[in-house]
């Protein structure tokens, strides 16, 4: 008697240390379900405990009362708690809340007995060598308690023992043994309680669960601290703006943060040792790109979100275990070289190219046209009497108008075409593929749709037109882009000279085109 209740007492003194223990390190979602775990374990040594010390059947039903505080939620506990380690956690509330019903239903029929004996249908008090017993006569409702509650706990062993196999992290395989060896004990004391193998009708399996939860704690903390789950984790890796993916040297799925989580939405719904190449949006040549960087896109394509993955091997003792990946989010960045990129090859007012990035593209086409000995047009134009615009209705004034007949240009241009500010007023245009005549036809077109436009100051509405020279590809003349710009040009001062709002081709001698 005096060795039993020993025993029972040092379970029960195990017991709330290891509860005591992982309250005051709690630190993740994991550890809160473990928590609850050696909570139940500490509440059923403890009614063990008391029910052995009863002298009464009413205090011997005390003691299994508190038993049946922790008793029913046992496997809930430690079913959600294996979910969590391995990567298959429940974010659902009403999930959750499912599984503790049945428990708390069979806490309540304990607790009404006599008045409920669907659960119990009765007790008889013993006190064997000194050690109260009550043996339970069990109600229809008895051995599905025990189906569930030892049910989800084989549950949660078996989704143990497949993460462990499947991922060859640090301690996996020492976790293995430990688990293993904790659910054969488990497993053993209750077919001694059933079997009532023990004199007196001790039963072992508090004491059992109790030794089993510090022999987990103590595994948890020496070898999952060796892991990429540190435990420092929620307030570095989890917290932290960028996202986290760990893999193994497969290529398979271990975890990630929450940033990743958001970028990837499926893989809240990829189990732990699955191929990440599964999910939806993750890039798989980032797998064969080792250790360099790699530059990809996420989401709709009119408003992407452009992401920087590097990754680096995850090593121990010297052997790769698998591969750590950081995703940066590098929008903004790419938003402001694609400023920057605008503000070098875009004139800031118009929104056309700039002179340099203008000659750059036509000059381009220009070699091409001359190698194909394919057509092509160049348009010189300039705004008519614009230093009178600036003088009469001001300078922002006149910025406007010149925004504006650029917008009224580009409206009526081939997506081809390349258009720019040569200079002041006066716009560039290149025609690939265009006869003069074809050209002609065109810069008649804006020319017609700027002088039918009105422009609007603070002086009332007022009338703008331009005058426009062109130019057609004569591959024996134009040696250069620079020579056929040249002749442009002499068609628009053509233009002028002949009273402007007009259109000219230079086709030596310079024919003007007729204003309709």
């Amino acid at each position: 008697m005096v060795v039993t209740m020993i025993v029972q007492s040092c379970a029960v003194l195990l017991a709330v240390g290891v509860a005591g223990y992982t309250i005051m390190r709690q630190c993740n979602i994991q550890m809160l379900y473990y928590t609850g775990f050696t909570l139940c374990v500490a509440l059923y040594a403890l009614g063990t405990l008391f029910e052995m010390s009863a002298t009464t059947p009413d205090a011997a039903l005390v003691g299994l009362k508190l038993e049946y505080i922790g008793v029913p939620f046992l496997g809930v506990f430690f079913y959600l708690f294996s979910r969590d380690y391995c990567g298959s956690a429940w974010r659902n509330r009403g999930y959750i809340a499912a599984l503790m019903l049945f428990p708390l239903l069979q806490a309540l029929m304990v607790f009404t007995w006599p008045a409920s004996t669907l659960f119990y249908q009765g007790f008889t008090f013993e006190a064997a060598g000194g050690i109260g017993h009550l043996a339970r006569m069990a109600g229809p409702l008895y051995y599905v308690g025990l189906a569930y509650n030892y049910g989800l706990a084989l549950l949660g062993i078996i989704m143990m023992m497949r993460y462990f196999f499947r991922t060859r992290l640090t301690g996996a395989m020492h976790h293995f043994w430990a688990f293993l060896a904790c659910a054969a004990a488990i497993f053993a004391a209750q077919l001694v309680q059933l079997f009532a193998l023990l004199p007196g009708g001790f039963s072992p399996v508090s004491a059992v669960l109790a030794v089993c939860a510090a022999l987990l704690e103590w595994h948890l903390l020496r070898y999952r601290s060796r892991e990429w789950a540190s435990l420092g984790r929620e307030s570095v890796v989890e917290k932290m703006k960028d996202a986290f993916i760990l893999l193994d040297i497969r290529g398979r799925f271990l975890d990630a943060n929450a940033m990743a989580y958001h970028y990837f939405p499926e893989l809240s719904h990829l189990g732990a040792g699955l191929p990440i190449t599964k999910v939806a949006g993750f890039p798989a040549e980032l797998l064969a790109q080792q250790e360099s960087d790699y530059e990809f896109t996420i989401g709709h394509k009119d408003s992407p979100t452009y992401l920087r993955a590097s990754q680096s091997p995850l090593e121990f003792d010297g052997r790769v275990l698998g591969n750590c990946i950081i995703i940066y989010d590098i929008t903004e960045k790419h938003r402001l070289l694609e400023e920057l990129q605008q503000l070098a090859t875009q004139d800031a007012l118009t929104g056309l190219l700039n002179r340099g990035t203008f000659f750059t593209h036509a000059q381009r086409d220009f070699d091409l046209a001359h190698r194909c000995k394919d057509n092509a047009s160049v348009l010189m134009l300039d705004i008519d009497h614009f230093k009178l615009v600036n003088d009469v209705h001001g300078h922002p004034c006149g910025d406007r108008v010149l925004s504006e007949i650029a917008g009224l240009l580009v409206s009526r241009l081939r997506h081809t075409d390349i258009s720019g500010r040569y200079g002041g007023e006066e716009i560039t245009v290149w025609l690939p593929g265009a006869p003069a005549e074809g050209a002609a036809i065109i810069a008649d077109v804006i020319r017609r749709a700027v002088e039918s436009t009105p422009f609007e100051s603070d002086i009332g509405p007022f009338q703008v037109t331009v005058s426009i020279g062109v130019c057609g590809l004569a591959h024996a003349r134009h040696g250069t882009l620079e020579a056929m710009i040249c002749d442009a040009d002499e068609a628009l001062y053509s233009a002028k000279r002949e009273g402007r709002n007009r259109v000219c081709v230079h086709c030596p001698p310079v024919l003007e085109f007729t204003k309709q």
